[in-house]
């Protein structure tokens, strides 16, 4: 049970052109007659895992966790609700120039109508060998209905963090007494004008 915000990131899966199997699909080929163009999650995957092997081949000491907040929180916004487009399109150039990690890379948490305040602990790790300091915002929380609201905050408004060193931050929901339902939106944390997303969801009932 329990609510968990999917899919975590979206790549291409439209239109495109891979190897045919034996005559597959003949009316859609492209390129020339051993290709063929399909949409669907079996083309977006390998664009995924692609770009994991792209990143871990230049930063094998990345863990998986890292290497995942880097496709996430880098990801481009594509205007969608995080429950279509999680934290957003990858692009591999600023995942690959990620210069801070998340733990975790996206937030889902429930509470009771009877429970009015809820804090998820989220760690920022220096991925550089610089001190560095991390500003926090949050965007476009929202319920279903398109509602917006802010009784979400941080217990800090910015963080420091040393070299190769993290730090937690606390996400506090404060909700008012009769609001209920599925809730989503995002945390940006800012650094050297980069921004970085953690896209959260939640439900009060």
């Amino acid at each position: 049970g329990g609510i968990l915000l999917k899919p975590d990131v979206i790549a291409p899966g439209v239109s495109i052109c891979a190897a045919q199997f034996d005559g597959w699909l003949d009316d859609n080929q492209c390129k020339d007659d051993k290709h063929i163009a399909i949409d669907g999650t079996s083309m977006a995957t390998p664009h995924v895992s692609g770009a994991v092997a792209l990143l871990l081949q230049a930063h094998p000491d990345w863990s998986p966790d890292t290497v995942k907040s880097a496709l996430m929180s880098t990801a481009l916004d594509l205007d969608l609700n995080p429950k279509d487009q999680g934290a957003g399109r990858m692009n591999v150039l600023n995942a690959d120039n990620a210069e801070i990690a998340t733990a975790p890379q996206s937030i889902s948490f429930e509470f009771k109508i009877s429970e009015q305040s809820h804090k998820e602990t989220i760690t920022i790790k220096n991925l550089k060998e610089e001190k560095t300091t991390i500003k926090l915002k949050v965007l476009d929380l929202e319920d279903g209905n398109g509602n917006s609201y802010e009784f979400a905050s941080f217990n800090v408004s910015e963080l420091a963090i040393d070299t190769n060193s993290q730090e937690d931050f606390g996400f506090i929901v404060n909700i008012p007494k009769d609001v209920e339902g599925v809730f989503t939106g995002k945390i940006i944390l800012t650094h050297n004008d980069k921004e970085y997303v953690i896209p959260f969801i939640f439900e009060r009932f």
